[in-house]
């Protein structure tokens, strides 16, 4: 009999344990061994799907962790450097435009401005033959990249090698939801940066179109206060040549390239004869022909200058035109005192020297005058044609959307003696 309490052994009939003394209750020897006697552990085999599951879920760990990676690598200052360094070489300036990622008012940094001013840049630069990707520090406390570039630069058929530091900024949005963006900062490939702040300064009632943006009211800066000019504020533009057209109040139209930079944040507008059109031009000499020949027919008429005033501007209060309309006097009381009398006043030619501007912004115009004319004598009424050239400056205003004369700085000469 075996002991339940125990397990030891004892004699058939015996009441308590040999061994540890607990009272014997009588148990088959078959079933206490079966008691006794324990179990195996059974080994459970995965089945086919549990084992496809696990190879899945390391399959998809392992592609994660290369995509991290690549993510990771592709989303890197160097490889920034790298891909716009390859735009540059393919000319894709969409990409250019993107790596740039301007912000706040992109007015007049928009990817069409930036698009001509990066054709323009490139075509007159170097080519980048080969460079590789060097060293990368951080400054700014991890907000700024600086990558060391070392390239070889062909102009024509010179190459140099030369080494350049490309700065980037860490946006605080992020690619693909985990990876810092990188924007370019300071670009001395094709230096082009941004300048806030850059003023234009023109004539009053100025139309001005940059960069093929028009430039509206809302640009104006309030704070500069002038009689004679308006100033326009750009909140910012690109540190590059930049096509500006302007329509002055009278309906002349300039064209100018302006390049802003940080050490020429503002451009008063100027003209040259160069920046106006041949129509232009025209519509210019034209009204100096026929306001000259107008004023020249009242002196061979015996006219007051109330009777021709109408010629020319009505800037009464202009000092060009007290100016002119003394000159006209005396330039007529001279010819009255003269022996030979003038009869026929023609110009022939009128070509523009010069254009500009006075102080108090009159449009100056000064131009080269071929003329002939005829005089008679007065004791033995021959007559006599003379012809002449010389350069005269006339001040003109704009009136009426035309440019209309209120000065000439002195009269064709038709008498000798006089000038």
């Amino acid at each position: 009999m075996y002991c339940s309490e125990c397990g030891a052994k004892n004699k058939k009939d015996a009441l308590f344990c040999e061994e540890c003394g607990a009272k014997l209750e009588p148990i088959e020897e078959e079933k206490t061994k079966k008691k006794s006697t324990p179990k195996k552990k059974s080994t459970k085999k995965l089945t086919k799907k549990q084992t496809i599951i696990i190879i899945v879920i390391v399959a998809v760990i392992v592609i994660l962790f290369t995509i991290f990676q690549v993510l990771k690598s592709i989303t890197s200052p160097q490889k920034i450097v790298e891909n716009y360094i390859e735009a540059i070489n393919t000319k894709d300036y969409a990409k250019l435009y993107d790596y740039a990622n301007y912000s706040g008012d992109k007015t007049f940094i928009s990817e069409k401005i930036y698009t001509e001013a990066a054709k323009e840049k490139l075509e007159n630069s170097s080519t980048i033959n080969n460079f590789t990707v060097g060293t990368t520090t951080y400054e700014n406390g991890g907000l700024t990249a600086v990558v060391t570039v070392n390239t070889a630069m062909k102009t024509g058929i010179h190459t140099t090698d030369a080494t350049y530091e490309i700065r980037l900024t860490k946006e605080k949005e992020k690619q693909f939801l985990f990876f810092p963006k990188w924007t370019m900062n300071e670009d001395e490939l094709l230096d082009m940066n941004t300048l806030e702040d850059f003023d234009l300064i023109v004539p009053k009632d100025t139309e001005i179109t940059y960069g093929g943006v028009k430039v509206t009211e809302k640009y104006k800066n309030k704070e500069e206060k002038d009689e004679d000019t308006v100033t326009y504020t750009l909140p910012q533009v690109i540190t590059a040549t930049t096509k500006v057209e302007y329509k002055l109040p009278g309906g002349l139209e300039v064209e100018k390239e302006v390049t802003p930079s940080t050490y020429n944040t503002s451009f008063s507008l100027n003209i040259l004869a160069s920046d106006i059109s041949k129509k232009s031009q025209t519509k210019l000499t034209d009204t100096i022909k026929n306001t000259t020949e107008a004023m020249m027919k009242g002196i061979i008429d015996n006219k007051d200058f109330k009777d021709i005033k109408s010629n020319f501007a009505k800037e009464e209060d202009s000092e060009y035109y007290q100016d002119l309309e003394d000159e006209y006097a005396d330039y007529k009381k001279d010819i009255e005192e003269e022996d030979s009398e003038l009869t026929k006043f023609n110009i022939e030619d009128i070509e523009i020297y010069s254009i500009g501007f006075t102080r108090s912004y009159e449009l100056s115009v000064r131009v080269r005058i071929s003329y002939n004319w005829t005089e008679k004598d007065k004791e033995t009424n021959k007559t006599e044609e003379n012809d002449n050239y010389s350069y005269y400056t006339y001040y003109m205003v704009p009136e009426e959307n035309e440019y209309k004369v209120v000065g000439i700085s002195s009269f064709p000469t038709t008498v000798s003696w006089l000038w």
